[in-house]
């Protein structure tokens, strides 16, 4: 049985931040009470006050805060975190900088995603189900117990997760809970669900392939793969015309590649490569406006990067030194409480 209930709210999120700060400001962190740390030389926080302060924080950014090549963009990259002790939801502007943080619970949250209206983010709560946050308000309710990976349909209506190596679904008011596609809990199980675009079907990793699931478990298509150790980590653009994800094309190497979008794949073969060649380990690619791809790099301590559609070197958004991954886009024009 699912359970949903307004878990808190966080008005004091909004005292003294302006959700539209310009980017390359020093304010608009939710307060040094909030976010528990002081600010760094590069708009980003520090470790907490009250904490170990031993681990790497505020390695250089590859340019000056609040540049970049989607520094113009109105809107937000969501993340995970360990900054503040404890893995929080946080954002920042594609520039690198206005850095907010949306949770404060208890236990690890992970892998934020918005909802196409900009009006929800979901994300996996430390306290073993998926959370729903109305971003108005901050408020938040808790449905899908032991869900992981959550990610919006288009159309707003449901949330795609993983459990135990299956696919659900589930109303966004946490009803109507569907089993999409049943697989192994082990590493062989499917994760990374994502709707298409039309919301009528799924896809998601299965360890060396990514499948196509027609929604009210369908027969599952083989997209890409099989054919490397790992693919994984699928993402589609908002017209679902462009597929991104995660590859280990050499050995210790993983990488992120964009195809066009319905056509088999074969891994490390079609597509272009968007991850440098010396950069060990990058994955969870999300597709944003324009084109621009934002992934996780790192082992280790990760940071967010992003690299536009056309290519070119990576630019480092979060920088932190203290682990930030799963980005997560916002529509244009979404404002954050």
């Amino acid at each position: 049985m699912q359970r949903s209930r307004a878990l808190f709210a966080v008005a004091a999120f909004a005292m003294g931040a302006s959700p539209v700060a310009a980017c390359g400001a020093r304010t608009g962190l939710l307060g040094a009470d909030v976010v528990g740390g002081v600010l760094s030389t590069d708009g980003g926080v520090d470790a907490p006050l009250d904490g170990p302060r031993d681990a790497p924080v505020d390695r250089p950014r590859d340019v000056a805060c609040g540049a970049g090549p989607a520094r113009e963009l109105d809107v937000w990259i969501a993340f995970d975190s360990l900054r503040a002790g404890n893995r929080d939801i946080y954002a920042i502007r594609p520039g690198g900088c206005d850095l907010r943080r949306l949770t404060t619970e208890i236990g690890d949250d992970r892998e934020p995603a918005f909802s196409r209206d900009g009006k929800l983010l979901a994300y996996s709560a430390g306290q073993g189900s998926i959370g729903v946050m109305d971003l108005a308000t901050g408020a938040t309710a808790m449905i899908a117990d032991g869900g992981v990976e959550p990610s919006f349909s288009p159309d707003g209506r449901r949330i795609a997760f993983r459990r135990d190596g299956s696919i659900f679904s589930i109303g966004v008011d946490g009803t109507g809970e569907v089993l999409e596609a049943a697989g192994d809990p082990g590493p062989t199980g499917y994760a990374h669900p994502i709707f298409t675009a039309d919301s009528a079907s799924l896809v998601a990793d299965r360890r060396d392939r990514i499948e196509v699931i027609p929604a009210g478990s369908g027969i599952p298509v083989v997209l890409v793969g099989p054919g490397t150790d790992i693919v994984e980590t699928p993402s589609l653009d908002l017209d679902g015309k462009v597929l991104a994800f995660s590859a280990i094309c050499e050995p210790r190497v993983e990488s992120i590649w964009r195809a066009p979008f319905g056509a088999h794949l074969t891994p490390c073969v079609d597509g272009t490569r968007m991850s440098r060649m010396g950069d060990s380990f990058s994955r969870r690619p999300a597709i944003g406006p324009q084109g621009f791809i934002a992934y996780e790099r790192g082992v280790g301590f990760a940071e967010i990067v992003l690299v536009p559609a056309a290519g070119g070197t990576p630019f480092n958004v979060s920088s932190s030194g203290t682990d930030d991954r799963n980005p997560s886009w916002s529509p244009i024009g979404t404002s954050l409480p």
